[in-house]
Formats: C-alpha cells, structure tokens, sequence
C-alpha cells in the first residue's frame, strides 16, 4: 500500500451517518438479496473522505492507515466503511467494487487460506472502532485516552499483523509510528497503538464466522382463491432480524386453525392464510414481508478490474433493509353455496337448502306418549275397513272417497238452511196477522 499524505479528516458524526436505504420491491421466489446499493455501486470514496490513521513502519517500508469510505449510492456522505486486508495493493479511489463472501478474496496472503486468520479479522472489525463507539473500544481494550487516528491505527495494523505476516508473501512486521525524527515506539501515543494491537490480536479474540447476508422468501408467489374461506397457504423464510408482514386488504393474516398472527412479528416457515370474509367482494391484494438485518459487517470489498484494487473489509455494521411481495386473488363467494365444505356435524348456515322433513304417520302423536297410558286404537275410516276386507289393489289418480263425503256435506247442509228460512216466514206472519172487526170495536 503506498504511503497517502493527506491529513484531512472527517468528523465521526459525519462519517458515521446511518444507513437506510430502501430496496425496490419485487416479487421473489429465492432469497433476496441483501445488497441495498443502487447499480453502479459500490464505490470507495475519494481520499478526503477517508479517516487517517497514523502512518506506520514496516519491514524497510511505510504504510497510512485509514478507515476508507464507501458510497452505496450517488451522495455526498459515505454510507459504509471498511480496512484494507492487503499492506501490497493499492487502493482504488473512486472506483467501483464488488460485494461478497470470504471466499472471493482474490489476493494470495494469508486470508486466501487459513479458516483461523478469516475469523480472527472478523473478530477485530467486529470489536473495534467504527462498528464499536471510540469509549467502547477504548474500555475493552483498558486504553484510557484512546483517540479515533490512534484506534484506526491500531485496528489497521492488527489486521495486516494477521493477513500479512510471514509466510505471507508480504512478511508485514510493524515497528512504530513514523515521524519527522523517525519511528516512534515510546510516545503516549504510539504505546496506545501498540496496546490496542496487542489486545486486538491477543486471546480476547477468539474469532468471528463470516456474516451471513440477510435472506427473504416468501412463497409461491402467487395464490388464488374465494371469499368465506382461506387463501392460502402460502409460507415466509427469513433470515435472523427483525420481520414485519404488511397486509393493506384490511383482512387478517391466520394460521391453518384460523388464529390471528401479529404483523408486527409474523411467524417464519409456518403456513399462512388470508381470512377474506363470506361478504367480501372479489379482490385483489399485495401482502409484503419486510427484514431489518446486518448484512455489510464482516463482507469483501473486491476489485472488478484489471489490475485489480486493494481488497478491504467492512467493519460497521449497517442495518440492511429487504423485502418481498406475494399477490393475493380472491373472487366473491357464490350464493347459497359454501366457500368451504361442510364438516359433518357441522351447523347449516343460512340460504343452505334443508332436507324434506320426515311425515308423520296417521296416528302418531305430536309429542312422545306417556309408557303407562293405554294404547287407543285411532277410528278406522270406512275406506280403511274396506281396504282391510279386500285385497290391495294398486292405484293411480285421487282418491274419491273424500270429495263425494265433502258433496254430500254440503248438500245437507244447504237443506237445513231452506228449512230454518221457511220457518221464520210462518213466524213473521203470524205476527203480523190482523184481528177480527167484531173483536175490535166497542
């Protein structure tokens, strides 16, 4: 790494501005990714954008430690930071890098190969200053009056004494803080640096596995189904972080046994249903699940072109946003007719046509008769006799024995009345009849 002169610096609460970048939604059947850059990016920053650290010897050379800024999109403050895990290659001011895992380290020091000095770096990006506040730092590390360019410093050299040293190519030994007057090794200064390297590299650190990016799934994409019943199933895998479940329809999220889920914390890889009620009209809607992770602390800043850049680390670990839809179709419930099968024994709901009701026979009576009362025998009805004296013969048409009763009724009936009506004209007329001459004069 060739020696950078600059003795700009940045103002931490500047240089720290917290991440929250959105990512564009789209409908997902794989993990999402956990890169919320826009295209073009990442790029490092420019070198006043980058916080110094000393300049230090090493070997029969010299080398500045910085904490480099990293933009993930057009602005004018830097969004991520990391340190350089390789002391021989130049860094790549301005340029865009690459994003990724452990393995896609492309340089040959000792990063390249040994489980152990990946996890130990990762420990250290981890435990120091930026991802941990300067006091923080300073107070693990038992430093009173650890200053920011002297824990960069003693950061950036921790990582080379492990990525670096023999049988790295490179054999990086630090020796001191360069000065006017030669390398430092006894000033207050240069006895912190030299402490927080020790503590950096000593048995606290006990190694950090490669972080894992935040993942999202929500699956199958798509679902159909009817109002009065449960679209669905449909299912979310996520990755550790905070998770939340959007549901603008209004309708609740439940499970298979119909219990509401909260939204704010919706349940990972456990089958899923959009309750639409019986009276809801066809519709459409769009379910997102959202994940708050760390997805940037511990991951490789790598070079795309040729020659290829100073491969660095990230060491803050800024929350990444991501998230993924699932689009819901239901249509409305035909009238009448239930959404979902009945379960036997289950209650009939209204507009369900009933079975005919059982007919009661001749005889029966309409509640349960009492064991102890005598049996008695309903009147047989001379049809009935006459059905039982001779043999059945098969029938079609009405029978005839209840209209002729009915004529012969009313026949009856019409001669009482003729009767009754003459008799009271006899009545009226013997009232009224006038009396003899001889009767009535005097």
């Amino acid at each position: 790494m060739s020696p950078i002169m600059s003795s700009s610096r940045r103002a931490p609460g500047t240089a720290l501005a917290l991440l929250a970048l959105a990512v564009p939604a789209v409908l997902v059947s794989a993990p999402a990714a956990a890169l919320d850059v826009e295209e073009g990016y990442p790029r490092v920053g420019s070198v006043r954008e980058s916080q110094l650290g000393y300049e230090i010897a090493w070997g029969r050379t010299s080398a500045v430690s910085q904490l480099f800024a990293v933009h993930t999109g057009p602005g004018a403050e830097p969004e991520l930071f990391a340190y350089c895990i390789e002391v021989t290659v130049h860094p790549g001011y301005e340029e865009r890098m690459d994003i990724g895992g452990w393995d896609s380290f492309p340089g040959d020091n000792r990063f390249a190969d040994e489980p152990r000095v990946r996890e130990q770096v990762a420990w250290i990006v981890s435990n120091s200053y930026p991802q941990q506040s300067l006091d923080a730092a300073a107070a693990a590390a038992g430093l009173a009056g650890l200053t920011e360019r002297e824990a960069i410093t003693g950061t950036q050299v921790a990582i080379w004494q492990l990525t670096d040293s023999a049988p790295a190519p490179a054999g990086f030994a630090y020796r001191g803080l360069v000065t006017p007057n030669g390398v430092d090794t006894t000033s207050p200064a240069a006895q912190r640096v030299q402490s927080l390297v020790d503590h950096l590299t000593g048995p606290a650190n006990v190694g950090l596995g490669e972080s894992s990016r935040p993942a999202l799934r929500m699956t199958p994409e798509q679902l159909a189904g009817e109002a009065g019943g449960l679209v669905g199933p449909f299912t979310i895998a996520a990755s550790a972080g905070a998770l939340t479940l959007d549901t603008p329809s209004g309708y609740p999220v439940v499970t298979a046994d119909g219990a509401p889920i909260d939204p704010a914390a919706p349940p990972r890889d456990t089958a899923l249903y959009l309750d639409v009620p019986a009276d809801a009209p066809a519709g459409i809607a769009t379910l997102r699940a959202e994940l708050v992770g760390e997805g940037y602390d511990g991951l490789l800043l790598t070079s795309p072109t040729t020659p290829r850049r100073q491969t660095m680390m990230i060491a803050d670990g800024r929350e990444s946003l991501i998230s993924a839809d699932i689009e819901l179709t239901w249509t409305a419930a035909r009238p009448g007719i239930p959404a979902t099968p009945i379960e036997p024994g289950a209650p009939v709901e209204p507009g369900t046509p009933l079975e005919p009701a059982t007919p009661i026979e001749a005889g029966t009576p309409g509640t349960p008769a009492d064991p102890a009362a005598p049996t008695v025998p309903a009147a047989a009805s001379p049809a009935t006799v006459a059905n039982d004296a001779t043999p059945t013969l098969a029938r079609t048409g009405a029978d005839a024995g209840p209209p002729l009763l009915g004529a012969l009724a009313v026949l009856v009936s019409g001669a009482a009345l003729l009767t009754l009506r003459s008799r009271r004209r006899q009545l009226r007329a013997a009232h009224h009849r006038p009396l003899p001459r001889s009767a009535g004069r005097r």
